[in-house]
């Protein structure tokens, strides 16, 4: 199976120019929005203005990027900024204006996808768990993965039967690490040739597994996570039962004062969590730049 290649701005220097230009316009006209609709007509995300739509095939024709490169700079505009606010219209104009910046026009962006996906799922592995199955079935993903790098493009058979196998791992998964590691394993089951969505979501599926790290290695455990729901529980129904309106309860208080020790874990490892998920947005985004930057076009040396 062969698809024709992605080559960066169709090999035409004055068309990346353009929607540099475009996308500036867009800014100084303050109709850069780090989230929302992608594109309302005048305004929207910075790769809605780059295309001038909302369509990932629209994006693709536009800049010569894959597709899923769309869903994707949409998914990290309004998380590429500071941890407590999130990203202003500036910061993610700022990273989709790098990821245009950095890429030679004629470039064969064609893998960048794949070895996004195959850098993700390696890094997530540490923290597979002991599921046997789910490992079986990425290592049978993570070869279609391989042989489409290699120019030898599995078919769609070939991508339905490995994504079978991952769901079946994941549903008879024991733990809640392994079962991350399986949603992670089942977006990653997809050629992304085909699929405008892949990239968008195995970084979620992957941002989840590195906020849990973070969150496991305070010694938070899944027993922790039983007992808040327990006192959650608790403290809700004594506050029905004395009268409380549903609308008004606020466990937080409540919750501190009943188990102090184990609130104070709590807010220690979503601090950690927190710091993780954002800090991995921002490996995820320079990773992409990097991959993007290292392209050459066809027959070109390599970087």
């Amino acid at each position: 199976m062969s698809i024709p290649p992605c080559l960066a701005f169709g090999g035409d220097a004055a068309r990346k120019s353009a929607l540099l230009a475009r996308l500036d316009e867009h800014r100084d006209a303050g109709t850069v929005t780090p989230s929302g609709p992608s594109w309302t007509g005048v305004g929207g995300t910075p790769a809605g203005c780059i295309a001038g739509s909302n369509d990932p095939a629209d994006f693709a024709r536009a800049t010569g990027f894959p597709s899923s490169l769309m869903p994707l700079l949409d998914f990290l505009c309004p998380r590429c900024g500071d941890e407590e606010r999130g990203s202003n219209a500036g910061e993610a104009a700022d990273l989709a204006r790098a990821m245009l910046m950095g890429v030679t026009p004629g470039a064969d962006l064609t893998n960048v996808p794949g070895l996004i996906l195959c850098a993700l799922l390696d890094e997530a592995s540490a923290h597979a768990g002991d599921e046997p199955e789910i490992i079986a079935a990425r290592d049978r993903i993570e070869a279609l993965h391989r042989a489409a790098l290699a120019g030898h493009r599995p078919g769609a058979t070939a991508w339905r039967a490995a994504r079978a196998a991952a769901v079946t791992a994941t549903d008879a998964a024991r733990e809640p690490a392994g079962q991350r590691f399986g949603r992670l394993v089942e977006a990653v089951a997809w050629d992304p040739a085909a699929s405008s969505s892949i990239l968008q979501e195995v970084a979620m599926a992957w941002l989840e597994i590195e906020a849990h790290a973070a969150s496991a290695a305070t010694g938070w455990t899944a027993a922790d996570d039983a007992a808040v729901e327990r006192c959650f529980q608790a403290c809700r129904s004594e506050s029905l039962a004395a009268g409380g309106q549903p609308e008004a309860f606020a466990f937080p208080p409540l919750f501190h004062a009943r188990e102090p020790e184990l609130a104070r874990r709590f807010a220690m490892q979503l601090a950690a969590a927190n710091a993780a998920y954002f800090q991995a947005v921002r490996d995820l985004a320079r990773r992409c730049l990097d991959y993007l930057a290292a392209a050459r076009p066809p027959g070109a040396a390599a970087a």
